[in-house]
């Protein structure tokens, strides 16, 4: 049989025995000839010599290959395999260290164990290509599902690996060690290939929870079956520093236009599911809801265990992102809310404005009690936000009562109360809804809108009209004039029944002195 046949049908031991013999017969007679007297069928005999090894070569690499590849592994071939190895470099011991002729490499060392080595990586490599990737179109979670089967595919490898090939080579092979550094590193390589796309928020982020936890957990390279062989201590790192670190800036950015997103969502959420078709907020302990405010403290809770999962600087980042997010948020949403009822006349604009404040407020108090958060520049935020609530009120108020005040300068009024109660009473009704408003916790970074304490008093007692009016509505604020209020809240002292209450409380002296002060300025008012 000739040497090619043995050498297909994988005798590699006879085709090697075989080699040697005509190579050993070859150096002979070199040795007898001098250069000039090399013939070329000298020549020709030792390119033949080199292409069988060569062949031998290729087929040692085709069956490291193979042996992944199959579903049983031949222990018979491997152990012919590492023999072979040992007689080619028994064989050639002599020749290790000498120079070799730049003309041939007859009777010098061919290396094969190295041959081996390179077989085994490009073995990796190979299995790490194979791996199925569903195409980006196809799939949201394309990415997701290709590292699913990243894990599964080389896990099934390792395990080949340790409870099968490795019985076949000797100690000195450290095949366990050689096969996972090479699928560490072609793993490495094609992470970094894949990197190379464009991804997306979704995709960076299994990249990163891949890297961080599955790669190294029970599930991959700690599987308990793959123990004690399998050693991860001195493996490098899966990614390089800079690969990483860029890595987890492209995630933090692409979530901040996932967050971003969200919110977006929510304001398009409230115009559609809300204000459109006019739903009543719903009452929670007597204060009308929104829940805003546990929606975002929902995704900021969701994010940061996820991010928290890949390292703790990513947790934190989330929280970073969305209070700054938040600044800029809040105040769109106000402005869009209040552009609606500017354009629409929303029937609902005071029960939103309550619930949205208390909405806002309760925000902040759960990023505080939830996060630790520092809640300084939104409580400022608020606190604009509050006020260009309290002014648009105000403006409402102002349309609603200024028919009514044009009748004060009148002497119809001075007779009877009808105008005045009138305004108190359109006043009341119309700010009913804020009963339903609770006031801050923190209130020196919150001017309320009404007190509600005082809200309720409307409903179940006599108002003090000049109170209410002047301190907690601002009717000053809201354009009216400094003459009218004063002109309105001397009017209202003059009323039988507060006038009656004040003057019971004051001493005698007392009442004739503020009687006489009333009379004066009441007589010099209706002239």
């Amino acid at each position: 049989m000739e040497i090619n046949d043995l050498i297909q049908q994988r005798q590699l031991l006879k085709a090697f025995q075989s080699i040697k013999y005509l190579e050993d017969e070859i150096v002979t007679e070199m040795d007898g000839k001098d250069s000039d007297d090399k013939s070329t069928e000298f020549s020709r005999k030792v390119k033949d010599v080199d292409l069988l090894y060569n062949s031998i070569a290729n087929k040692i690499k085709s069956i490291v290959k193979d042996t992944l590849d199959h579903p049983t592994i031949e222990e018979k071939l491997l152990t012919s395999l590492v023999e072979l190895i040992a007689d080619e470099e028994k064989a050639h011991a002599r020749a290790e260290g000498t120079e070799t002729p730049e003309s041939t490499s007859l009777g010098m060392p061919r290396k094969w164990r190295e041959v081996w080595k390179d077989s085994v990586k490009e073995s990796a490599e190979e299995r790490i290509l194979q791996v199925p990737m569903t195409p980006e179109k196809d799939k949201d979670s394309w990415l997701a599902v290709h590292l699913g089967f990243l894990r599964k595919n080389v896990k099934e490898d390792l395990l080949k690996i340790k409870c099968s090939v490795q019985k076949c080579y000797p100690e000195d092979y450290k095949v366990c060690d050689m096969y996972v550094e090479c699928f560490h590193n072609a793993i490495s390589s094609h992470l970094q290939g894949l990197l190379q796309r464009h991804l997306e928020f979704n995709e960076l982020y299994a990249l990163l929870d891949w890297v961080a936890n599955m790669y190294h957990s029970e599930t991959l390279l700690g599987h308990p079956d793959l123990q004690p062989e399998v050693k991860t201590e001195n493996l490098p790192l899966l990614l390089p520093p800079a690969t990483w670190e860029k890595l987890k800036n492209d995630y933090t950015d692409s979530l901040k236009e996932k967050i971003k997103s969200y919110f977006d969502n929510m304001l398009k959420l409230e115009i559609t599911e809300k204000w459109e078709k006019e739903l009543q907020p719903e009452l929670v302990q007597n204060q009308y809801n929104s829940s805003l405010y546990f929606d975002i403290q929902t995704i900021i809770a969701e994010h940061m265990k996820t991010s928290g999962k890949i390292s703790t600087s990513l947790g934190n980042a989330v929280l970073e992102i969305c209070l700054v997010d938040l600044k800029e948020y809040i105040p769109r949403f106000v402005r869009v809310f209040l552009e609606w009822d500017k354009e629409k006349s929303f029937s609902l604009f005071l029960v939103y404005l309550a619930a949205y404040i208390n909405s806002f407020h309760d925000l902040i108090t759960g990023l505080q009690t939830n996060f630790a958060a520092d809640t300084k520049e939104l409580e400022k935020v608020l606190a604009d936000v509050t006020m260009n609530f309290r002014k648009r009120f105000l403006n409402k108020l102002e349309v609603k009562t200024q028919p009514l005040f044009k009748k004060i300068l009148t002497k119809t009024w001075v007779s009877s109360n009808e105008i005045l109660n009138s305004i108190l009473s359109t006043t009341v009704q119309f700010s009913q809804d804020l009963i339903h408003l609770r006031e801050p916790t923190n209130k020196a970074s919150s001017k309320p809108i009404i007190n509600q304490s005082q809200m309720s008093t409307f409903a179940t007692e006599e108002p003090n009209y000049q109170h209410i009016i002047t301190d907690h509505f601002g009717v000053q604020t809201a354009g009216f004039s400094a003459r009218r209020s004063q002109v309105l809240g001397e009017r209202v002292h003059c009323t039988g029944h507060q006038t009656k209450k004040k003057n019971e409380t004051l001493p005698a002296a007392g009442r004739e002195q503020k009687n006489e002060r009333r009379s004066h300025s009441y007589n010099r008012d209706t002239q």
